[in-house]
């Protein structure tokens, strides 16, 4: 009845403890997400804004330079004539600086004008090309990051933007600093690439002027269409005071932390991707279910070595029961014997004194009450108390 009840309560809690591995594979998961959510992804975009900063101060010092003194304002204002020494002049800063293109853009002309030698004729109709340009005209006016993608050299250019105005205010176009992707990409992540990190940044309206996939620049994708989800709200509402989770919206199971950067008036949004979350949690239960498994193994081997030990005290005392019923009964029957042999002596007595018995029946007498004796020693010395034991110690052999 013990061994039932404790075979019952080993099951019990076994199962128990199978409940709580799983619950707490479940709650380690939680874990997961939420230090991805308030740790890591806030971490790595705090990192990443200050890269920014840096990266982008550097060439938002080289774009003011191009304006220090005035040779580009007195150019525009002087009608646009000597194409050719703004061209050196244009190349020079490149080269000092380590440029891959320096530019200009006079917005009294709508032209824009290249180191690499491009002039190229705006025109508003054109939104696929001169989009950007009338975009930061008509709603910024103030220094920002922007992008372009040469298919035919497979190359990605970012630019810093910065107004250029007269003395007395009025907007007469922008300078543009800028660098290879991959330069500018080296020194944002100066801090090191991370594997299931994707890193983008985007203009007001939330198109991309920077990703880790380059093809998104060159199909000039929008925020909106990446995660095939509406950022319509949270592009119009910038929230220039701290960072946004946006787990709250539908991503696919990726995770997004998002910073407007008021200085370089740029979207600056990281994702942990769905496949390495998933990876991480899935590592989780992997590495829960080993602990478990392991965990539950030694509790089973426990339960099985207890309930072995129980069963074998109780067939020992089982047994040293049945010795001890034994020798009683052995010494009550030698007790009851002993007093019959006793007796018995009397009866040889008088058999002895009394000539009608012959020898030959005396003989007799004493070997059966000898024999009696002998068989009652036997079944005294019996080791092992079972039936064949002490059948075998009595029976005539």
């Amino acid at each position: 009845m013990k061994a039932q009840l404790f075979q019952k309560l080993s099951l019990l809690v076994f199962l128990a403890f199978v409940v709580l591995t799983i619950f707490y594979a479940w709650q380690d998961n939680r874990r997961i997400k939420h230090f991805i959510q308030t740790h890591e992804l806030p971490s790595i975009g705090m990192a990443l804004s200050a890269s920014l900063d840096l990266a982008a101060g550097e060439y938002y010092r080289i774009s003011n330079e191009m304006q220090r003194d005035d040779f580009l304002r007195d150019w525009i204002l002087a009608g646009e004539k000597d194409i050719e020494t703004l061209r050196d002049f244009l190349t020079d800063v490149g080269r000092r600086f380590h440029l891959a293109d320096a530019s200009m853009v006079s917005d009294r002309s709508e032209t824009y004008y290249s180191s690499d030698s491009r002039i190229i004729k705006l025109d508003s109709d054109n939104e696929e090309r001169d989009g950007w340009y009338y975009l930061y005209r008509d709603t910024l006016r103030a220094t920002n990051i922007d992008t372009w993608y040469y298919a035919e050299k497979d190359e990605l250019h970012i630019w810093i933007n910065t107004p250029l105005f007269d003395k007395q205010g009025e907007f007469l176009g922008l300078t543009g600093a800028g660098v290879d992707g991959e330069d500018f990409s080296n020194m944002l992540m100066n801090y090191g690439r991370l594997d299931g990190v994707n890193v983008y940044l985007a203009r007001v309206d939330g198109q991309l002027v920077y990703a880790n996939d380059r093809q998104l620049l060159a199909e000039q994708r929008n925020l909106n269409e990446i995660w095939q989800t509406e950022f319509k709200t949270l592009l119009k509402n910038p929230d220039t005071s701290g960072s946004i989770i946006s787990n709250q919206i539908d991503t696919g199971g990726a995770m997004l932390w998002m910073r407007y950067m008021e200085s370089w008036k740029t979207w600056l949004v990281v994702e942990k991707t769905a496949q390495t979350i998933q990876s991480r949690i899935y590592q989780s239960w992997k590495n829960s279910a080993l602990l478990g498994g392991v965990l539950g193994m030694l509790l089973f081997l426990v339960i099985f070595i207890s309930l072995i030990y129980i069963r074998r005290q109780n067939e020992e005392q089982k047994q040293r029961e049945k010795e001890n019923i034994y020798r009683a009964t052995v010494q009550s029957t030698q007790h009851i014997l002993g007093n019959l042999l006793n007796q018995l002596i009397l009866v040889k007595m008088e058999m002895n004194n009394n000539p009608e018995f012959s020898d030959d029946v005396v003989r007799k007498f004493e070997s059966m009450t000898s024999k009696a004796q002998e068989l009652m020693e036997k079944l005294s010395n019996v080791q092992e108390i079972e039936e064949e034991k002490i059948k075998d110690s009595v029976y005539p052999k």
